[in-house]
């Protein structure tokens, strides 16, 4: 057995993936037409992947409750939560690709 250099405050995390890796694609032919036209907030069609319900939300011009203001602001929302358990969490990866 190898030995290691930690001290006793660090801990290593070990997590194992259950649900295979799902992909969505949200494709915008025209950003600055949906950017330029006023609209503050543009929410996806619901879309299921590792066996939950979740929207992309996308702020063209940032979120400016979120002090994003001349940025694009992009979240992955989960839907459907209330069936969900007190304390739940869902580990996710995002990749945007332009």
């Amino acid at each position: 057995m190898g030995s290691t250099n930690a001290s006793e405050d660090e801990q290593m995390i070990v997590e194992v993936r259950e649900a295979l890796p799902a992909h969505y694609l949200l494709k915008v032919e025209s950003f600055s037409l949906l950017s330029e036209s006023g609209i503050d907030k543009f929410e996806s069609n619901e879309f299921e992947a590792g066996d939950h319900k979740w929207k992309m939300i996308i702020y063209p011009n940032g979120n400016v409750l979120e002090n994003g203001s001349q940025h694009i602001s992009v979240y992955l929302s989960i839907s459907g939560t209330s069936s969900l358990t007190t304390g739940w969490e869902v580990l996710n990866a995002k990749q945007i690709i332009t």
